[in-house]
């Protein structure tokens, strides 16, 4: 039996709502995640237009809410940190090109604090 899976779906209001994934012009997809009342909710991942992964995380309310990470368009990661309410706070780590480690940066409420 094959299971039925709805994306792209708005409601009575036009709002966004479940499942939706986004594509660039050359097919290739852009993002996926979930909308709530039509805003981003929950697990988000974005990708490059070459296909490697951006970003992923969580959203809340339609803001960046908890652990995010970034790659660039190789693949290997170049930050990761959180976010409370679509603002950077606490502890931001910083990655070079090889994907090693160069930095830690504190943020408060937005608002960078100091390197570590």
């Amino acid at each position: 039996m094959r299971s039925l899976r709805i994306i792209n779906r708005c409601d009575k209001r036009g709002r966004r709502v479940g499942l939706w994934e986004l594509y660039y012009d050359n097919g290739k997809l852009e993002s996926t995640g979930s909308y709530k009342d039509g805003e981003r909710d929950g697990y988000w991942k974005q990708y490059h237009s070459n296909g490697q992964l951006y970003c992923k995380g969580s959203f809340k309310n339609g803001n960046e809410d908890r652990l995010w990470e970034y790659y660039d368009e190789n693949g290997i990661i170049s930050s990761k940190g959180s976010y409370i309410n679509g603002e950077r706070d606490g502890i931001w780590e910083l990655y070079n090109g090889d994907g090693i480690m160069i930095s830690r940066v504190l943020f408060e409420r937005g608002n960078y604090i100091k390197s570590i």
